[in-house]
């Protein structure tokens, strides 16, 4: 009371609002300006007040000076400082770039971290159904309606380690919450999934992911690899509106870092040709479906769901290499070459695009000329460019920014027909059998498969028919329970059988065997 000069009521006040004033400085921005307010009271137009700090951290980060006067009270709250501008670069520099790789190096050397504890992250987007305007626009099809490029995106979230020894699992977000190609989906998904309307990255979907999911995954490889439970790792992260303050990311000895602005492109490793990496593997599974299919380019756009997407992405991630993982450090964190031989610029792993163009026009090569299928190297280096730039935080509008504010965007949770998800029917596990058994045979028939490939087929086979019996064993206890339940009087309830797996609509209603000269 003598050091701050107030009575004992006001000394009183205080104490019995202790946890409300907690609070209350919890919920701000900043602390700036806490040590002089005399009062808990927020802005009367608290929305406004919300988006017009949003609309300054953009336009601030666009290198637009402010005045004082009316901002005074407004920068007060949200601890906003003056600083000179002209010191902030627009553009991507190199010399700060050469600075931060210095500093990170001393970060790493002072918590005496090992590559396997220092792990990147970032967003990236997706056109997951995006089809060549070429392919489109083939002269079979060029009367078809609605042909038109599909920019219905996703946004990914790539995480590995420095080593290149782990990545983490995909996270992926999607316009909605129960896609209809969901529904009939009985196995997990390959991929962390969540939904916001905009398909944008958030704080708060960010914030959840590094505490449900990074957090653990990192303890657990620890464990794996016989770490102390204490054992140290840091999260490398570009500085932008989709990733919370750094003090909000720290668990226990798991804690994460910025890159200094302007210098993401220059020095992140995600940036150093493994998003583009991914996305490339993607697009040449998804030519590769499209060539095989015997849809016309049209059908195959509306058949192909987001839970195909989901898988393939998924399988893209894994197909990373360990050493395109690694060797995407090189500019940051130099010291990681002595896990492997330096590489030249097109390093390992990384095949460049002029592979990826050559390994789709090979498959192309199967498909008539005149074929509205068929792509020139050309249309195939267009449509590898469409998206790879695409970013996983939103570019605030104005309009955006308002808009967000007084609507907050929440995720449907069901699909309302956009999506056109072809209707399934329900096999039996006699009719997977004898696909099943029809496909061994054609493999080992087959001149393109190994024997190691071979046996990996029989190994499938045994295993579905293991888990075969499995279901029929626990559909006779179903069963039982269902006559007991008859013979006690009870209502009857109908117990699913152990012979349904969802597949497309578009396959046959019956099995037809697999003749040794068909196709």
């Amino acid at each position: 009371m003598e050091d701050l000069n107030i009575g004992a009521s006001t000394f009183s006040d205080i104490i019995k609002a202790k946890t409300k004033l907690q609070r209350f400085v919890a919920s701000g921005q900043s602390m700036m300006g806490s040590d002089i307010r005399k009062t808990m009271k927020k802005p009367k137009l608290e929305e406004l007040d919300e988006a017009v700090y949003t609309w300054f951290t953009s336009k601030r980060a666009e290198d637009v000076k402010f005045s004082d006067g009316w901002l005074r009270n407004f920068k007060l709250r949200h601890g906003i400082r003056a600083i000179d501008v002209a010191e902030e670069k627009e553009f991507a520099d190199h010399e700060t770039a050469t600075k931060y790789s210095q500093s990170f190096s001393q970060l790493i050397a002072e918590h005496n971290l090992r590559a396997d504890q220092i792990f990147n992250a970032d967003e990236t987007g997706l056109y997951w159904r995006c089809i060549p305007t070429r392919t489109l626009a083939g002269h079979k099809e060029k009367s078809a309606s609605g042909f038109k490029m599909n920019k219905e995106r996703l946004t990914m979230l790539l995480c590995a380690n420095a080593s290149g020894s782990y990545r983490c699992k995909l996270f992926v977000i999607g316009k909605y919450k129960k896609p209809g190609a969901f529904k009939n989906l009985s196995t997990k998904l390959p991929v962390i999934y969540d939904a916001q309307s905009n398909v944008w990255m958030s704080a708060q979907l960010f914030k959840e992911l590094f505490f449900k999911h990074f957090v653990p995954e990192v303890k657990a490889l620890f464990k794996k690899k016989g770490l102390p439970e204490d054992s140290k790792a840091i999260l490398l992260l570009d500085n932008c509106r989709a990733h919370p303050p750094v003090h909000e990311l720290v668990s226990e000895n798991i804690f994460a870092t910025y890159l200094l602005p302007n210098v993401t492109s220059l020095i992140q490793p995600m940036h150093q040709g493994v998003c583009q990496n991914m996305k490339q593997s993607y697009k040449t599974s998804f030519s590769c479906k499209l060539i095989n299919s015997d849809f016309s380019v049209q059908n195959f756009q509306r058949s192909y769901t987001i839970k195909d997407a989901i898988f393939n992405v998924a399988l893209a991630w894994q197909g990373v290499k360990e050493e395109t993982l690694r060797h995407s450090w090189r500019k940051l964190y130099g010291e990681i070459m002595f896990y492997g031989d330096e590489e030249d610029e097109e390093f390992a792993g990384f095949n460049g695009r002029s592979n990826v163009v050559k390994d789709i026009m090979e498959v192309m090569s199967s498909v008539p000329s005149d074929d509205p299928k068929k792509m020139t190297a050309d249309d195939i280096t267009e449509w590898l460019n469409v998206n790879t730039d695409l970013q996983g935080e939103e570019e605030l509008t104005n309009e955006a920014i308002i808009k967000s504010t007084i609507e907050p965007a929440k995720p449907k949770e069901e699909e309302e027909g956009e999506e056109e998800v072809p209707d399934e029917v329900k096999i039996t596990w006699k009719y997977a059998a004898a696909y099943f058994d029809g496909l061994v045979k054609f493999v080992e028939q087959n001149r393109n498969y190994n024997g190691a490939e071979v046996i990996n087929f029989h190994i499938l086979r045994n295993d579905f028919h293991t888990k075969r019996a499995q279901a029929v064993k626990q559909a006779n206890i179903r069963d039982l329970f269902k006559i007991m339940n008859r013979k006690e009087g009870n209502s009857s309830q109908d117990y699913p059988g152990p012979d349904t797996i969802s597949v497309s609509s578009e396959q046959p209603d019956s099995p037809e065997p697999m003749l040794e000269n068909s196709e």
